[in-house]
């Protein structure tokens, strides 16, 4: 109940539209041709952004999209340039990071907005739950391809800023399976079958996708700190834009009538797509304040219980190892692809 207050309080009073001067710099977002993320673009335009890199699965939606956003945006120096991104397919996430490697001179800030909420099981190629292939493992191999060309992006008077799309369902998790905290077990296999899918609930798994996310976010922030030098070459934030009316609904399409009737009431209560993505730009001009921290209801939000109960950095760091071992299995050097982030060495190749 506590949560709806806040869901239709934030629909009353929505995040602020801070506006950031984004002159001359230019940005990259995911899933971009749609609700969130498009509406990102629409406010990156507006800012005076230099260059806006959409990274779409369909390119002809986010061309489609492009020019909506350059018709709303009226005359721009803008540049908006679409690129092709599937985030169940490895091979495109490294295609796409080679090519934002070789194209873009400097990068930024990265958004990485793409995300799913399936409500069903559903294998990706690689053998996970879709919602763990999407939010967490191409996520932090695409974070990872990305950190280089955002770490030789810094100046002396700016530091560039990685912001994953995290959300606060993380601080809501009722518990965790048994078996997650188990020396002998993967902690993501824990939650990638069928039947562990069934008994935790798809709302559940989006949650813990999210905050096995937050560990990401740890994690990374080793790879972007000189300890030698107290230097932070990138900060790296996570936000949380609350319960948005936005694409990631499509999900629950095929769910009982008695479900979308139920549905239909609370997306109501939901912010608009627009006054979401007021958080993605509130998140990005945070600069070293959002570093390491989780940022929604304009506020930097108290950390969740399973990021700070007695398990969490053992846990942390079980999560991390399984995630990196399961893209050694299919990412041909990704080891190398983990010492250039942490070096922050751009290649066009993995």
């Amino acid at each position: 109940m506590a949560f709806l207050y806040q869901m239709l309080g934030s629909k009353i009073w929505p995040p602020r539209d801070t506006g950031p001067d984004l002159t001359g710099k230019t940005l990259l977002i995911t899933g971009a041709n749609s609700g969130l993320g498009y509406e990102s673009v629409v406010k990156f335009v507006r800012g005076s952004a230099k260059r806006v890199i959409m990274g779409v699965r369909s390119v002809e939606k986010g061309e489609a999209a492009k020019e909506q956003i350059l018709a709303q945006a009226g005359e721009t120096d803008v540049t908006i340039d679409v690129y092709q991104l599937d985030m169940l397919d490895y091979d495109s996430i490294q295609a796409f990071a080679s090519r934002v490697d070789k194209e873009v001179d400097r990068l930024e800030y990265v958004v990485l907005n793409a995300g799913i909420s399936p409500h069903e099981f559903r294998e990706s190629k690689y053998g996970f739950e879709s919602a763990l292939q999407v939010n967490l493992i191409s996520t932090t191999l695409l974070a990872l391809l990305l950190l280089p060309k955002l770490m030789e992006s810094q100046t002396p008077f700016f530091t560039p800023v990685l912001e994953l799309v995290g959300s606060g369902t993380h601080q809501r998790l009722r518990g965790l399976l048994p078996d997650t905290d188990n020396p002998d077990k993967d902690p993501l296999e824990v939650y990638n079958t069928r039947e562990s899918f069934e008994a935790f609930g798809f709302l559940e798994q989006y949650s813990l996708s999210k905050l096995f996310l937050m560990y990401v976010q740890w994690h990374l922030m080793d790879l972007v700190e000189d300890e030698s030098s107290d230097l932070v070459r990138a900060f790296v934030v996570v936000v949380g834009p609350g319960p948005t009316q936005s694409a990631i609904t499509r999900e629950f399409d095929n769910r009982s009538l008695l479900f979308r009737m139920a549905f239909s009431v609370v997306y109501l209560m939901m912010k608009t797509a627009e006054q979401g993505a007021r958080v993605y730009l509130s998140g990005l001009a945070l600069g070293a304040r959002g570093h390491g921290r989780f940022w929604q209801w304009d506020s930097i939000d108290r950390p969740a219980y399973y990021c700070t109960d007695p398990n969490a950095t053992v846990r942390s760091k079980r999560v991390w190892s399984s995630i990196i071992t399961a893209l050694g299995k299919d990412v041909p050097g990704a080891e190398s692809v983990l010492q250039r982030a942490k070096q922050g060495n751009s290649g066009s190749s993995v």
